[in-house]
């Protein structure tokens, strides 16, 4: 484990530059346009046929620490043959700064398969750091949709009020995102989240979060 660890460090002190040549590539994206979009400027070293996998995982890292933003798609794939793979190892590796971790959270919604939710499930559990826990509860809900609406029903009665919340919220947009019913009635879906957060408020002692459950459900009146 250490001399993985010790490889990767090497690596990324040679990719240094590369970390300043992506991070300035972002700085002069036009105006307008959202950070981790504007990556295709932005280069690094091309990946070497017998790249090892702690030079790919370090390459990755790079972009993590180095990228202001989502890194765009095509610049991970430039850094890894399989830059899934190695943003899961990150977000799982409890050695690795917690930052980095939730970077790699972020840049894995490009990658909404079963591995991936596997990854956010596991970073939601209550011995994760509550930030990553908050972020992980956002993530999820925007890679999964309507398909991670069991899991934030279980994380509106989460022991912390932040995550309680972040699901709240989290499950209200979840109607924008899924298709209408027949004749222009409301989504399936609209039905399913006021039933959640209505059964929610009954037992939420937050002020906070009682306020948001409150204010989530009037908002989905008009939708009825």
């Amino acid at each position: 484990m250490h001399s993985q660890t010790r490889a990767r460090q090497a690596v990324l002190v040679r990719l240094g530059l590369a970390t300043l040549s992506i991070s300035a590539a972002h700085a002069q994206a036009p105006s307008g346009i959202a950070p981790g979009q504007a990556g295709a400027a932005a280069s690094a070293p091309a990946l070497a046929p017998n790249a090892s996998q702690a030079e790919e995982r370090a390459r990755i890292e790079t972009l993590l620490t180095g990228y202001h933003g989502l890194p765009p798609q095509a610049l991970l794939f430039s850094a890894a043959k399989d830059p899934a793979a190695q943003l899961r190892e990150i977000a799982g590796d409890p050695e690795v700064f917690r930052p980095k971790r939730d970077a790699a959270l972020e840049a894995l919604m490009i990658w909404p398969d079963a591995e991936t939710l596997a990854v956010y499930r596991a970073a939601l559990s209550p011995s994760r750091a509550a930030g990553t826990r908050h972020k992980a509860t956002r993530y999820l809900a925007l890679a999964y949709g309507e398909a991670a609406f069991d899991d934030l029903v279980r994380l509106l009665a989460d022991a912390d009020p932040e995550v309680r919340r972040t699901a709240a919220l989290a499950m209200s947009g979840l109607p924008q995102r899924s298709p209408g019913g027949a004749q222009g009635e409301p989504a399936p879906i609209v039905a399913r989240v006021r039933s959640a957060l209505t059964e929610a408020l009954k037992t939420e002692s937050d002020p906070v979060v009682r306020a948001d459950l409150i204010r989530l459900l009037a908002q989905l009146d008009p939708l009825r």
